[in-house]
């Protein structure tokens, strides 16, 4: 595999993040950037070109969502590997997305920190469809994999909820009224009311005191997820 040409479709937004992420993959020896796109629309269409061996994307939800992209590329019967880059302080954000792409189909996960030196090799082996996950991706996949399955057993339900829904849950379970959520999270008090009122509706709350029962079991849940061999 070494020394052969890679050729890649580098995918961003906004346009400044797209111009710094084709830079930084000329870096790289071998490999060649075919085009930039800032949606998954362009996405797609850039790859109906048979040159293409690798769409690299920071992703973007709606916009760029590997998820999305690697159905859509599966059901037109295109076999291209997605490369997602993350940055680290998106790093547990991102552990449950990680869980579907890797359902979804060839997805690598990797840190923007990733050392370059490493990277070709990485794309190389992506070019024969080998999946790469960075360690701290691995462990956030597996992290929610557990608070999931705790979220499940627990008759929860299973609809999804958001980082900010998750923040909100925390402190609900800590004991916070709404106004020292507002005031812990930087939000108003209508958007703390809103997230309380989603998180009712996705927990099949009865009341406000059966949420708080249910945000300190969910709390718990997550710590154990959290602890060596949880």
């Amino acid at each position: 595999m070494e020394g052969e040409a890679i050729k890649i479709i580098v995918g961003a937004v906004p346009e400044i993040t797209r111009r710094a992420l084709s830079g930084f993959f000329s870096q790289l020896p071998q490999v060649t950037t075919l085009g930039t796109v800032g949606s998954n629309e362009e996405a797609l269409a850039a790859a109906s070109d048979p040159a293409v061996d690798v769409i690299a994307i920071q992703p973007t939800h709606d916009t760029l969502d590997p998820n999305i992209l690697s159905e859509t590329l599966r059901s037109m019967g295109k076999d291209i590997p997605l490369l997602v880059l993350i940055g680290r302080t998106s790093t547990q954000e991102y552990g449950k997305d990680v869980v579907k792409g890797l359902q979804a189909g060839a997805i690598s996960y990797l840190s923007l920190d990733t050392p370059v030196e490493a990277l070709y090799h990485i794309l190389q082996l992506m070019k024969y469809k080998v999946s790469v996950i960075t360690p701290e991706l691995r462990d956030a996949a597996s992290q929610h994999l557990a608070v999931a399955n705790r979220f499940t057993a627990l008759g929860y339900g299973s609809e999804r909820l958001t980082s900010r829904e998750w923040e909100v849950l925390h402190l609900l379970g800590r004991g916070y009224a709404n106004k020292e959520i507002s005031a812990e999270l930087g939000i108003a008090m209508r958007t703390v009311e809103v997230h309380v009122g989603r998180l009712m509706e996705k927990l099949n709350a009865r009341s406000r005191s059966d949420l708080l029962i249910k945000a300190v079991h969910l709390s718990e849940t997550t710590m154990a997820a959290q602890a060596p061999g949880g």
